[in-house]
């Protein structure tokens, strides 16, 4: 008896243990499998998660890289106007220098050719002067003669009357 009863009491405790470990096992089996699924479900939403965020940062890396490179575009199309406007201005300027220094050679040449005609003219008519002036003296000689004739005549006549 007490053996028989020991041993039923035993294989009743080991079925009871069986029991308790085989619902153990399932509900960690179950435990596991709820976990697993959460866990597929977690990389699942962390990778759709990651892509989207990957995609958004992409995007927004595009937008900036477009900004920046309509930036560089602007700036490149505004050095080429500037160096357009700058070879213009060179171009001007070095065609108003030209201008003007051929217009300053022109007036020295002028110049000169103004102060050559001053300086024959004022020699031919110092010339013409000093022969005006020498026939002024010569005329002014024979009216002195012939005035002297005259009141000579006139007197003669007048002594020819009296």
């Amino acid at each position: 008896g007490e053996t028989a009863a020991a041993v039923a009491q035993l294989d009743a405790d080991l079925e009871a243990e069986r029991s308790d470990h085989a619902s153990i096992v399932t509900e960690q089996r179950e435990e596991m499998a709820m976990l697993k699924e959460k866990l597929l479900s977690v990389r699942t939403e962390a990778s759709v998660d990651v892509r989207f965020q990957r995609a958004e940062a992409n995007a927004k890396t595009g937008n900036i890289l477009r900004s920046f490179r309509q930036v560089e575009n602007e700036m490149e199309l505004k050095i080429v106007e500037l160096k357009e406007k700058l070879e213009v201005e060179e171009t001007v300027s070095m065609e108003s220098e030209k201008f003007l220094r051929k217009k300053q050679d022109d007036l020295k040449a002028k110049l000169e050719e103004w102060n050559n005609k001053f300086d024959n003219d004022v020699e031919e008519l110092t010339v013409q002067f000093n022969q005006l002036t020498k026939k002024r003296e010569a005329n002014l000689e024979i009216l002195v003669k012939l005035k002297k004739r005259r009141e000579q005549e006139i007197a003669e006549e007048e002594a020819k009357i009296a």
